[in-house]
């Protein structure tokens, strides 16, 4: 998208709607399913959401339908839920930001407002008359 020409009130924006990625997971966490989970501590096993030290002793898990539940034998076992979290998405340039899902051109960079996920404006009243006449 270039500059905005002097004078200039609304512009279409080109090429928009870049899926975004995903920043890298955190020493210590990879990437699942877009979801950054902490490895499992020395000795326990990843059971995917979880971690047990449970192993060896007639250990069996299963979901019921909304948890992973695990059941062990006659051994004492120490099972925990994994630590997660969902990486900030970021757009291949600068002069873009993320909106429903998608990375857009952001007009502030050329000095005018974003108008919907489309459209540049030189304000919101500029905005709102050029979508009413499309309307």
């Amino acid at each position: 998208m270039g500059a905005a020409a002097e004078g200039t009130n609304f512009c279409w924006k080109e090429n928009n709607g870049t899926v975004p990625l995903r920043e890298h997971c955190a020493d210590g966490y990879r990437n699942v399913g877009d979801v950054c989970w902490d490895d499992c501590r020395s000795g326990y096993r990843d059971m995917g959401v979880t971690c047990t030290g449970c192993f060896d002793c007639g250990c069996r898990s299963w979901w019921d339908g909304w948890l992973l539940k695990t059941r062990c034998g006659p051994c004492n076992c120490d099972t925990y839920s994994k630590d997660n979290y969902i990486p900030k998405q970021i757009c291949g340039h600068s002069n873009e930001y993320v909106y429903l899902g998608l990375c857009q051109w952001d007009c502030n960079v050329i000095g005018m407002d974003n108008c919907g996920t489309s459209a540049c404006a030189a304000d919101a009243s500029s905005c709102a008359t050029e979508v009413a006449g499309i309307v």
